[in-house]
């Protein structure tokens, strides 16, 4: 493949210059080499190819094949991203809330997550659904947050699918005299995904803090929101 991309690279076709670049980029038919897969991508990106575009701006994030240089990321990535490629919008959106290469500015990342939320970015609409949930860029709304959400887990994406379990189970049951929508599959995947992830930071942050700031009062609140469906779940004999 790399042999037939070199002939159409050479002569100065776009796509061809770019899958060239990920043949390097990649090692597929070519030893690895990222500053040659670099070279390609700038031949193709310098002609608007938006895929080229974006695989350039990666590659100045992460310091292949180029020193790394987030001011010049950033110039890549909005070139593929104003041109609709989802991946670019992403990584444009992470610049933003990371203030790299760009003001911080979570309204510009909101933004970003959306547009490529909106093509149907499992990633995009995960990122977009906590925006909402933390009121990041965004007027914090709860019911949006779980509808994006849900649009995350409906294609399978793992954090999305688990925190969707989480997060409705949390918002819906804060009260400890409610009556708690109990299932076994439900109560198991909640269980399993707090043994294994509570403790670390990403999840306590992602998942306890928008409910301290909102529908539970405290972080406290949360935790116990949460204990209480494991507790009744074990209290009704369904383990």
């Amino acid at each position: 493949m790399a042999k037939w991309d070199r002939k159409a690279a050479e002569q100065g076709h776009a796509i061809a210059q770019n899958l060239l670049g990920i043949c390097y980029f990649l090692g597929e038919g070519v030893p690895q080499d990222f500053s040659e897969a670099v070279k390609w991508y700038r031949k193709s990106a310098e002609q608007g190819d938006a895929n080229a575009q974006y695989r350039l701006g990666r590659c100045y994030s992460e310091g292949k094949g180029v020193p790394q240089d987030f001011t010049e990321a950033v110039k890549w990535l909005a070139k593929a991203a104003h041109q609709g490629d989802a991946s670019a919008q992403i990584c444009l959106g992470v610049c933003y809330a990371d203030g790299k290469g760009v003001r911080e500015d979570d309204v510009e990342c909101a933004k970003c997550y959306r547009m490529a939320a909106e093509q149907g970015h499992s990633e995009a609409q995960y990122r977009l659904s906590d925006c909402y949930f933390k009121g990041r860029g965004v007027p914090q709304d709860y019911k949006e947050g779980i509808a994006w959400l849900r649009k995350a887990a409906e294609q399978g994406l793992e954090i999305a699918e688990k925190l969707l379990l989480l997060r409705t189970s949390i918002t819906t049951n804060t009260d400890s005299s409610s009556t708690l929508p109990l299932t076994i599959d439900r109560a198991v995947a909640i269980v399993e995904y707090a043994q294994n992830e509570f403790a670390s930071d990403r999840c306590i942050e992602d998942t306890f803090t928008p409910f301290s700031e909102g529908g539970a009062s405290t972080r406290l609140e949360a935790f116990n929101a949460l204990y209480i469906f494991i507790a009744d779940w074990f209290r009704l004999g369904k383990r």
